[in-house]
């Protein structure tokens, strides 16, 4: 990878592939790309900090013997969208969550890549900075255009290929629990660059987080319902039923966030509570129940999940 100075003030590199993005998405590509080349990886801040990290439910997968792939392919179509421990999530009809470290699976996966990339000799990663623009020549993106955060750099990366997996954009909206580097930054350089945006209306929104001034807003996993917890609204009355008779409190998300919408408009109120009193709430639940102790309600409320 070569350096050059383009202009006062501006550091040039020269690299095969640009990756801008450090959660699983980059972190994977960049891992594979640096196979054939070098690789600049962009990230915001630091190389774990991303939407990644915070996964706490699992990833699933169908691996027990009653389960199949097509069983997991009818829930997928139906839903539209260290130590494992299988469990159960929203719009899953079988255990198929597979969990690291109880809540930390997105902590772990997170941790691994991060190590692999900075291992790699074919890596070279760009910490605290921050996407400006693309770099446009005769209407072909040959790199970035970047900005280094802590010393004030302006950086031009210039590549063979780039690719943007710059996460989602949950801080555009006033309640989140994405991280703070979730700010839309791909989707705004793409679409000045002229590339078409697809499905942006399709935001993803996570029905529980805890209800307080935090900011980002503390996430309570959806794996806490798949162990039992039931959302419950101003009344106490366990509503769910009305909504989705057969899966109840492990409905689809967007199910469940209008549920609890309608249940927070219907009663005047700005939160429903989530009841862990029937939960099974083992250890491995440590980060999601933080401050939400076992036998005992939580005020939850809607959050973006971009």
């Amino acid at each position: 990878m070569r350096s050059s100075e383009a202009s006062a003030g501006q550091n040039v590199l020269h690299c095969r592939f640009a990756v801008v993005g450090s959660g699983i998405a980059g972190l994977w590509t960049a891992l594979h790309l640096s196979r054939y080349g070098q690789v600049a990886l962009v990230t915001k801040t630091r190389l774990d900090e991303s939407n990644t990290g915070y996964a706490q439910g699992g990833i699933a997968v169908a691996l027990l013997p009653a389960d199949s792939p097509e069983l997991h392919k009818q829930d997928t179509l139906a839903a539209g969208d260290g130590q494992l421990i299988v469990g159960r999530e929203a719009a899953h009809g079988r255990s198929r969550i597979i969990h690291a470290h109880g809540d930390a699976t997105g902590a772990e996966v997170q941790r691994a890549a991060s190590e692999a990339a900075e291992a790699s000799p074919n890596i070279r990663i760009l910490r605290n900075t921050m996407l400006t623009d693309l770099v446009l020549l005769h209407g072909k993106c040959v790199g970035i255009e970047a900005l280094d955060a802590v010393s004030g750099e302006r950086i031009r990366v210039l590549a063979g290929s780039t690719l943007l997996a710059t996460g989602g954009s949950g801080n555009l909206y006033r309640v989140t629990t994405n991280p703070p580097v979730a700010t839309g930054d791909g989707f705004a350089g793409a679409w000045r660059a002229g590339a078409a945006l697809q499905d942006v209306e399709f935001v993803q929104f996570h029905p529980t987080a805890l209800a307080d001034a935090s900011y980002p807003r503390f996430l309570i996993s959806e794996a806490v319902r798949g162990e039992g917890a039931v959302l419950r609204n101003a009344d106490g009355e366990a509503f769910m039923a009305r909504y989705s008779p057969r899966q109840l409190d492990l409905a689809p998300r967007d199910e469940v966030s209008r549920a609890v919408l309608s249940e927070m408009k219907r009663d005047g109120a700005d939160h429903v509570t989530l009841d862990l009193t029937p939960s099974v709430t083992p250890p491995r639940w440590s980060g999601a129940s933080r401050g939400s102790p076992a036998n005992s309600a939580s005020a939850v409320c809607g959050r973006t999940d971009a």
